[in-house]
């Protein structure tokens, strides 16, 4: 983690550390990353942005299937995680 000149800090991503971790779970490996213009149709679709944090998520970590519960769900069509059968 570093600090900007702005005051804001800069997060380091750690996704290949994330998706290790993942890869063996259960539910079987991450979905790939989305782009940010894929986390910006979502948003259109629902109509309100997403918070910064989530919006690394989707785009840093993985679209989604993993988390609490059934995990986040996925931005895009065709990643969806067994057991999900809505959005």
């Amino acid at each position: 983690m570093g600090h900007v000149s702005d005051g804001t800090i800069a997060l380091k991503s750690h996704t290949d550390e994330v998706a290790a971790y993942y890869a063996h779970a259960p539910r079987g490996p991450l979905f790939p990353p989305v782009t940010p213009a894929e986390v910006e149709n979502a948003e259109r679709a629902i109509g309100r942005r997403l918070p910064e944090l989530l919006r690394r998520v989707y785009t840093e970590v993985a679209n989604g299937g993993f988390g609490p519960d059934r995990g986040l769900a996925s931005l895009t069509d065709g990643s969806r995680v067994p057991g999900h059968l809505t959005d």
